[in-house]
């Protein structure tokens, strides 16, 4: 018999960018950043074995840090998602990862159910790896697929309602996961097109964070990150908050609400825009530490486009950043829409804590009729 060191073949096929722990991972490229050189990335070729146990049937997603593979689990006979370290001597998952797993574990409570299972972990050869439960379809399988849309309001409250508890259970526990976005939000639904019940289950928490008063630093994917954060300004747990309310504009609209944006400047422009001014005091306090973002003659604006064009990629950017609509312009259900504006509330401490939406007016409706969409320029946020 060949010894585990032989029984993994590694191949240096290209990939897609993320981390993801569902087998359609073509969507939800978040930050060009994640993404991998080719022959940087090695993956294991179908029929490897990995720790004598897990048969792999294909790839799944690889990251900078590591690959996910379906495979087969020899003991059980059933489809499992394995997760390896891409590189010797690191670790997968990370101790960071496996702290904020050790808390779920031990946190009782029935959202804990909303949270991506780990079967097993072990090491082969120098590699470390970690077996999870697999998860057919993300939430970007829902918003991209346009025959679901629009989607019925049962469904937008049974996902929202899902995310908001799965939120206040990692909050309850002083974590941000920091990182929310439709790709690492898996569905346990096996089937998209007969849609009749959506149970989620959270993944990816490389970057969650135990957040008992305030941090410095970048997190978060460029499409749902925190203005606080854009701004360098110190972060807490609603940067979750703000992640949600986004994913609740995306479902609502079937496609992305901000494109990925090259320059901090550009998404602050895209967010005044899209939720409104900034402010008074959240533009004082973000003057202090990066002079020049901002104008206060007579309200708050973001300076942009640069007045001498620097920074400014193209006529064509510039314009369709400038010609942004609002908010209020594809959302018309006036509930639904404070349920995302709220979320998304520029300065943080608006946005109130995350177990205060229970009890929003949207969903306390029992009402099942498709809620209205604005159709907007094709040019505005495709997937």
């Amino acid at each position: 018999m060949a010894n585990q060191s032989e029984e993994v073949q590694w191949s240096s096929t290209s990939s897609e960018e993320g981390d993801l722990l569902h087998t359609d991972a073509t969507w939800g490229c978040d930050t060009p950043s994640h993404i991998t050189e080719p022959d940087e990335v090695p993956l294991v070729y179908e029929g490897a074995v990995i720790g004598r146990r897990y048969v792999v049937q294909g790839h799944i997603q690889t990251s900078t840090t590591a690959t996910s593979v379906r495979a087969l689990d020899r003991a059980s006979g059933l489809t499992v998602a394995v997760k390896m370290s891409i590189r010797p001597g690191e670790s997968s998952p990370s101790s960071n990862e496996r702290q904020i797993e050790r808390m779920l574990k031990h946190k009782i409570g029935p959202a804990r159910t909303l949270f991506c299972r780990t079967i097993d972990t072990g090491f082969h050869d120098d590699l470390s790896y970690k077996v999870l439960e697999l998860c057919d379809f993300s939430l970007m399988n829902v918003i991209s697929m346009r025959i679901l849309h629009p989607l019925p309001k049962r469904h937008l409250r049974e996902i929202e309602i899902q995310l908001i508890r799965g939120l206040e259970f990692l909050h309850s526990m002083g974590v941000a996961h920091t990182d929310l976005k439709p790709t690492s939000i898996a569905l346990r639904s096996g089937d998209l097109v007969e849609l009749q019940s959506v149970e989620l289950c959270i993944t990816e928490f490389e970057d969650a964070l135990v957040v008992l008063d305030t941090v410095h630093g970048k997190v978060g994917a460029n499409n749902y990150r925190a203005p606080e954060v854009t701004l360098d300004l110190p972060w807490n747990r609603s940067v979750d908050l703000f992640a949600l309310g986004c994913i609740c504009a995306e479902l609502y609209l079937g496609r992305r609400l901000f494109p990925f944006t090259d320059t901090d400047e550009e998404r602050l422009a895209l967010l005044e825009r899209v939720i409104g001014s900034f402010p008074l005091l959240l533009a004082v306090r973000a003057e202090h530490i990066t002079p020049g973002r901002f104008t206060y003659d007579p309200t708050v604006r973001v300076k942009w486009p640069p007045a001498d064009g620097l920074g400014v990629p193209d006529q064509a950017t510039a314009r369709s950043i400038l010609m942004t609509p609002p908010l209020s312009y594809h959302i018309l259900d006036d509930d639904y829409f404070d349920l995302c504006l709220s979320l998304m509330r520029l300065d943080p401490e608006e946005r109130g804590d995350i177990s205060d939406y229970h009890t929003h007016a949207f969903f306390l409706r029992h009402d099942d009729d498709l809620l209205p969409v604005y159709p907007s320029p094709d040019e505005y946020y495709e997937l």
